[in-house]
């Protein structure tokens, strides 16, 4: 097993590595709870025509419920994968992939804000939490090879899917203020 010091100087099993993805994704992800619908109206007006929705979620955004039911759905995934970390010791091509990915997805947080030129749903957490976290947990996993690369890459379709489960449950109710959309 990796021993890794938690900053403090006292020693930490790759399993602090593992769970941190998850505490650190949840505390992440609290944050995109509470702002992801209000902003996300915002955000989705400026996309490009050329990008796929409705008009409803181009103009409203996305409702508390598609929020809520789409992180409980990444929340089970997260949890599988830190869980397949503890059980690797931390050398799963998924969990090694999952960090990577776990660090742009705070990387493009940050971009988007940038681009927006104000607030975008979880960059008050990527430079406190998402980023430190990686840069931790970097440093006591293998070098980044092409499997875990090709699994952080599977987060692109695996959000779509994700997103796409949600709407295909919640239907008209993923768009934000959907109770008045007819009226």
């Amino acid at each position: 097993m990796v021993s890794m010091s938690d900053g403090a100087g006292s020693p930490c099993s790759m399993n602090c590595v593992c769970m941190g993805l998850l505490a650190a994704w949840a505390l992440h992800d609290a944050e995109e709870l509470v702002t992801m619908s209000p902003a996300s109206a915002r955000t989705l007006r400026r996309l490009p025509r050329a990008v796929p929705m409705t008009e409803g979620l181009r103009e409203r955004g996305v409702s508390q419920e598609h929020v809520t039911l789409s992180i409980g759905i990444m929340a089970v995934i997260v949890t599988a994968v830190s869980r397949r970390g503890i059980r690797s010791g931390g050398a799963s091509p998924l969990f090694r992939g999952a960090v990577l990915a776990f660090g742009v997805h705070g990387l493009l947080h940050m971009a988007g804000a940038a681009a927006l030129r104000g607030y975008a749903t979880g960059v008050a957490t990527s430079p406190t939490i998402v980023l430190p976290y990686w840069i931790w947990a970097r440093r006591g996993l293998s070098d980044i090879d092409r499997s875990a690369v090709l699994a952080a890459l599977s987060v692109v379709p695996l959000l779509s899917v994700v997103h796409g489960a949600a709407l295909a449950v919640l239907g008209e109710r993923s768009v934000r203020g959907w109770r008045q959309a007819g009226a």
